[in-house]
């Protein structure tokens, strides 16, 4: 009977592909969302002339957004929706709302980190190893404490 042993690099090589391809995954996933979003609010596909068209799309905009996994960026298409007055408003995403930067899940890691007793200040070296390179700014630290503190005041 012959023995096959696996060294720890080769193991973690395969996590880090099977982690790439996850993310991979997620990020066509939420692109496909996002697209099926505009195209509900707008009444029809892409390049598709209908008479339930109710606008345009006006290309796409470039966000960054901080998830467990690290910051990614991700394009959220833009549009123009003409209301029943025939007045036009800009297409906003309910899946990621305008100027969200991070998931529920960043929130909540910054209010245990909080909540712990960890100061504003050393949250960021906290959850270094969650956000990688890019850290939150203090103000977004304060931002998400002071919620926290309006929730509990009530």
């Amino acid at each position: 009977m012959q023995e096959t042993s696996t060294s720890p690099g080769t193991i973690l090589q395969f996590r880090q592909d099977i982690e790439a391809q996850f993310r991979r995954h997620i990020r066509e996933a939420l692109d496909v969302a996002l697209a099926e979003e505009i195209a509900v609010a707008l009444g029809s596909d892409r390049h598709e002339r209908t008479d339930q068209r109710r606008g345009y799309r006006n290309g796409t905009v470039e966000r960054t957004l901080t998830t467990p996994e690290g910051t990614r960026t991700v394009m959220i298409p833009r549009g123009r929706i003409a209301g029943r007055d025939g007045e036009t408003r800009e297409f906003h995403s309910q899946l990621l709302p305008r100027y969200a930067r991070r998931t529920r899940e960043i929130d909540e890691a910054i209010l245990g980190c909080y909540l712990g007793g960890v100061n504003s200040r050393r949250i960021r070296t906290a959850l270094k190893p969650l956000l990688g390179e890019r850290h939150l700014s203090k103000s977004a630290v304060s931002r998400i404490v002071g919620r926290l503190k309006t929730l509990f005041a009530t």
